[in-house]
């Protein structure tokens, strides 16, 4: 997350004409997305999810990023859909 933070410091320096404390807040907001992200990837990738919730599917975007990260979690999601 680090690198994305920093990769957004660098564009915002070079293409934005916000103060820097702005830059900050919006480079704070924006770690703030990916931990919620990340937060809600590793509760929805677990198997007690899946057991109690076999009526809900999870957020699409979640589930592409899960299957392409691991074989197993496709697995997974094809069993529990």
């Amino acid at each position: 997350m680090a690198k994305l933070s920093d990769w957004l410091r660098l564009e915002m320096k070079e293409k934005s004409n916000a103060s820097a404390e702005d830059q900050d807040d919006a480079v704070l907001r924006f770690e703030d997305i990916l931990e919620a992200q990340h937060d809600v990837t590793l509760k929805y990738s677990t198997p007690e999810h899946f057991e109690k919730t076999g009526f809900f599917r999870i957020p699409e975007p979640v589930e592409q990023s899960l299957i392409e990260s691991d074989p197993e979690v496709k697995r997974d999601l094809l069993e529990a859909s």
